[in-house]
């Protein structure tokens, strides 16, 4: 419209000085108006921006150092992870605060999941490195090194356990009974895991004792039954074959015990 007015002055005066009177006029008048206008119109954008777009540009810069924070946090035992409001004031209001209180409680959330998933990870490391000393365990109960008897009795010997899990109920074993026998037992408890390992190693205690003990092997089964069924709770059993190899004669005698 300034334009325009600016084309019609100049085509219906012909006085110079007349014209840039006028013109002047017209650009003070227009400079008079803008400032009722435009400063409004300044200050609701910067209302605008101090109450929603400055409130979001915080919450963006805030989320994307928020994982990084929030496992140095986590692991200094700070709990306190709510949005950084800057130093400008920024107050969310209306849909945006609700923005932030939802963000602020989501974060409390995942810092409570992140603790949770560190202790459970310690556990789980704690269990694994107790099961594996009791792998270690439970693999030097067995004998590996048949070398002694095989010299002795001339006997080749061999045996191999691998628990399913870490640590298991099978078990095998060999020793020297008497003067010229060699005995052979092999087992297999109920069950999987860690009860069963505690099982297995009495189990073999009490057969290798008894069958020292006594030449018959079923009274040294009957003996060893008799003191796995105290204290057993659980209600584990074993499964086991015994026998006794007579090494100058050739004569095996075994015993099979299983469930009934």
């Amino acid at each position: 419209m300034l334009l325009v007015s600016v084309l019609v002055i100049a085509f219906a005066s012909g006085d110079e000085e007349s014209f840039q009177a006028v013109v002047r006029t017209m650009f003070h008048e227009a400079a008079i108006l803008i400032v009722p206008i435009f400063l409004p119109m300044f200050a609701f954008l910067h209302i605008l921006e101090r109450r929603f777009t400055r409130p979001i540009e915080v919450l963006a810069l805030d989320q994307q150092t928020f994982i990084e924070r929030m496992e140095s946090d986590v692991e200094q035992g700070r709990r306190d992870m709510r949005i950084a409001v800057d130093e400008r004031g920024t107050k969310p209001r209306y849909e945006i605060a609700e923005l932030y209180e939802s963000t602020n409680k989501m974060r409390r959330d995942m810092v409570g999941f992140i603790e949770r998933l560190y202790s459970v990870t310690a556990e789980r490391q704690r269990t694994a490195t107790e099961l594996d000393v009791a792998r270690q365990i439970q693999m030097s109960a067995v004998p590996h090194d048949f070398d002694s008897l095989t010299e002795r009795f001339t006997l080749d010997i061999a045996g191999f356990m691998r628990p399913a899990r870490e640590v298991g109920g099978d078990f095998y074993d060999v020793f020297e009974v008497g003067e010229r026998g060699v005995a052979f037992v092999i087992g297999d408890v109920s069950g999987k895991g860690v009860p069963a390992a505690l099982f297995m190693m009495r189990a073999q205690s009490l057969l290798r004792q008894f069958l020292l003990e006594t030449d018959d092997l079923g009274t040294a089964f009957t003996l060893a039954n008799r003191q796995l069924c105290e204290r057993n709770d659980a209600m584990l059993f074993v499964t086991a074959f015994a026998c006794v190899v007579d090494t100058a004669t050739g004569e095996v005698r075994f015993a099979n015990a299983r469930q009934a």
